[in-house]
């Protein structure tokens, strides 16, 4: 993000814990479920 000046600030400072590439787009019923499952999962990319 940038401030009213043009100056980049807002940087992310922290861990990103859980990250997904979805092949489709998903319901709020599963990214309810996702987010309020409170545990990661393994990789299922295959490679």
């Amino acid at each position: 993000a940038r401030n009213s000046n043009g100056t980049p600030n807002g940087f992310w400072d922290g861990l990103i814990d859980d990250f997904r590439i979805m092949d489709r787009v998903i319901t709020a019923t599963e990214r309810a479920g996702i987010y309020n499952g409170g545990s990661g999962t393994e990789d299922q990319s295959g490679g």
